[in-house]
């Protein structure tokens, strides 16, 4: 048991389930059906396939399997309504039925019996009973069946087959099961064959970025110094490029270093020089950087001083400045 349920019932389900889907209309359209010629009680020989019926051509069964019609006559027929169930709890529904309605004895009851479903999920089970003595004269009438093999035996209620247990009927079951098995195999060779076929592309694919990369990943290595020089060479143009721009610029900035290097007392020097434009900044330390503002702007060249920020450097002394000017050489002006 588990959680409550019987594992021991888990094969009768599991064979429920598979009955039903048998029992499904579409599906017996599909299954294999080995024909079957029927010897009917007004003597005409027709093959039947499932519960559909054609007339032989000829007057004499040309098949592998038959069988022989029992008279209607001879026959009981009783109609059962059960839910859905597995097929060994349909056969111990039919033998408690027969046992209660057969006016034979229980020892010489020939009994048979086919399921159909209905709409609303239940089961339609007609039954057929007849005595072992009809069987017999029968069968002693009728002699030994085509090709000297055993004939199944078939009663009919209305235009529906019901083929009665214990007679050739199994030899022709076993064919069928072996019939379906065979497709079934065919029917899991032919997805396996799709699956390969679905799965051998995405492989070669993945095979093939796979390799891509790893060629990618050897070829980066063999040029990585190439690569590294290239960077070089365009970190160096950059450079060039800069002191090119540099050289251009609106402020000629030779003659600026010159003029400030010579007008720069020793007690001051600058700690960087930013030029944009015509705009210079000069930044740095001095002892007195008003003074220094008026001795530039007593020189030809330097014009417009804007002192960004004066302080006192605590740890030297000096006073730190910022200050922004223009600064034209003198035959520009």
């Amino acid at each position: 048991m588990l959680f409550g349920f019987d594992l021991r019932r888990i094969g009768a389900l599991w064979r429920q389930g598979w009955a039903e889907v048998a029992r499904w209309r579409p599906v017996r359209r599909i299954l294999p059906q080995l024909p079957v010629d029927v010897h009917h009680a007004d003597g005409r020989w027709l093959r039947w396939s499932g519960d559909a019926a054609r007339v032989l051509p000829t007057a004499a069964p040309t098949g592998t399997h038959f069988a022989i019609e029992v008279p209607a006559d001879a026959v009981l027929f009783r109609h059962l309504r059960l839910p859905a169930l597995p097929p060994e709890e349909i056969e111990a529904a039919v033998r408690l039925d027969v046992a209660t309605a057969a006016p034979f004895p229980a020892e010489r009851c020939v009994t048979g019996w086919r399921v159909d479903a209905t709409t609303d999920g239940r089961l339609d089970v007609t039954l057929a009973i007849t005595s072992q003595d009809q069987i017999e004269r029968l069968l002693g009438a009728a002699g030994d069946g085509p090709r000297g093999g055993q004939a199944e035996l078939w009663a009919f209620d209305g235009d529906r087959p019901v083929v009665l247990r214990g007679f050739g009927e199994r030899r022709r079951e076993a064919a069928q099961r072996g019939r379906l098995f065979r497709v079934l195999a065919l029917c899991g060779l032919a997805l396996m064959l799709a699956v390969v076929l679905a799965v051998v592309p995405v492989w070669q694919a993945r095979s093939q970025v796979f390799d891509a990369q790893a060629r990618f990943d050897a070829l980066r290595i063999e040029t990585r110094s190439v690569v590294d020089t290239r960077d070089r060479l365009v970190d160096r143009g950059r450079r060039v490029e800069a002191v090119r721009n540099w050289l251009d610029a609106e402020v000629p900035l030779l003659p600026l270093l010159d003029r400030l290097t010579a007008l720069l007392p020793d007690s001051a020097y600058l700690t960087g020089l930013e030029v944009r434009d015509e705009v210079v900044t000069a930044s740095g330390l001095a002892q007195n950087a008003a003074g220094l503002m008026e001795r530039l702007g007593e020189h030809p060249g330097f014009a417009d001083f804007r002192p960004s920020g004066i302080s006192r450097d605590r740890v030297s002394g000096l006073e730190t400045f910022r200050i922004e000017f223009r600064f034209r050489p003198e035959g520009d002006q």
